[in-house]
C-alpha cells in the first residue's frame, strides 16, 4: 500500500477486501496512487470509472479460472504457430479458428487436426482452447484414452457426474483421438457424449490417424461407429498437418524473420 495515502484512504482500502470488494480496492488504490491523473475530475467522474475497472477485473479472474480448470497442456497462442500451405495450416484456417464462429449458436462446427507426431496438433488444440477460455468459454482438455477409461468405469454415479460435466462444457478437446481400439462399451459411451453435444457445443480433436483410420479405431459396430463419425465430421473444420518439428512450426515464417 502506498505510504503517501492518507489515514482515511488507508482505512477505506483495508475494509474493502472484507466486503469481497478486492477489485474495487485495487481500482481505488490506482486512483489514490496517481492523484495528478484524477485531479481535474469531479467525484462523479472518478466514481464512474470504477464499474468498468470492476468488470475488467472480474472478467480477468473468470478467464484465469477457466484456463486453470481447462487442464490445457500449456497456453499456446495461435499467433505463435506458423502457417503455410505446405504444412497444412493456412492463414484461412487460422482465421477460421480465431473467429470463434464455430463455437456460436447456429454455427457450431467441430475441429479435427490430423497428422503425424510432431506436426503441431497439440499446439493448435492448446491455442484454440486458450482462445476460447480467454473469450469466457468453458474448456476441457483430455486425452482420448483417459476419457474412455473414465467413461467405462464401473462407478455409475461417477460416470453420470462426468457426463453432466462434459455436457455443460462449451468446448471439449480430445487429444490423440483413436490412438487405441475402442471397445463396444467405450464406443457406446463415447457416442452418448458426442450426441449430447451435437449442434450445441463443439468438439476439438487431434489424431495421428486419417479419418478412415479413426473409423476403424472407433469400432463398436456399424450403427454406433457411423453415428460417432457423423457427429465428429458431419460439420467439421478438418485439416491434415505435415510432419515438422517445433522448430519448423513455431514462430514467424522464415520470410517474415528475414524482413
Amino acid at each position: 500500500m502506498d505510504r503517501n495515502l492518507s489515514d482515511r484512504q488507508k482505512r477505506l482500502l483495508a475494509e474493502l477486501p472484507g466486503l469481497r470488494l478486492s477489485a474495487l480496492r485495487e481500482a481505488l488504490e490506482g486512483q489514490f496512487a496517481h492523484p495528478d491523473t484524477y485531479e481535474g475530475m469531479c467525484f462523479e467522474e472518478r466514481l464512474g470509472e470504477l464499474p468498468e475497472s470492476l468488470k475488467s477485473e472480474r472478467w480477468r479472474r473468470r478467464c484465469e479460472s477457466l484456463l486453470k480448470k481447462s487442464r490445457l497442456r500449456g497456453q499456446m497462442l495461435l499467433d505463435d504457430i506458423r502457417t503455410g500451405e505446405k504444412r497444412g495450416f493456412t492463414d484461412t484456417l487460422k482465421a477460421q479458428i480465431s473467429s470463434l464462429n464455430w463455437t456460436r449458436e447456429g454455427q457450431i462446427r467441430n475441429i479435427a487436426a490430423l497428422g503425424p507426431s510432431g506436426s503441431g496438433k497439440t499446439a493448435i488444440l492448446s491455442a484454440a482452447g486458450t482462445l476460447c477460455a480467454e473469450a469466457g468459454l468453458s474448456v476441457r482438455y483430455c486425452k482420448y484414452t483417459d476419457l474412455l477409461t473414465e467413461l467405462t468405469e464401473d462407478d455409475k454415479p461417477a460416470r453420470d457426474r462426468l457426463r453432466r460435466e462434459l455436457k455443460k462444457t462449451k468446448v471439449l478437446i480430445m487429444d490423440d483421438f483413436g490412438i487405441m481400439q475402442c471397445t463396444d462399451l467405450g464406443a457406446g459411451r463415447l457416442y452418448e457424449v458426442l450426441d449430447d453435444r451435437m449442434n450445441v457445443s463443439p468438439v476439438v480433436i487431434g489424431s495421428q490417424l486419417t479419418r478412415q483410420g479413426i473409423a476403424k479405431a472407433v469400432g463398436g459396430g456399424t450403427a454406433v461407429r457411423d453415428g460417432i463419425m457423423r457427429r465428429l465430421f458431419g460439420s467439421c473444420i478438418e485439416f491434415t498437418l505435415k510432419p515438422e518439428g517445433p522448430a519448423q512450426w513455431l514462430g514467424p515464417a522464415p520470410e517474415a524473420q528475414a524482413s
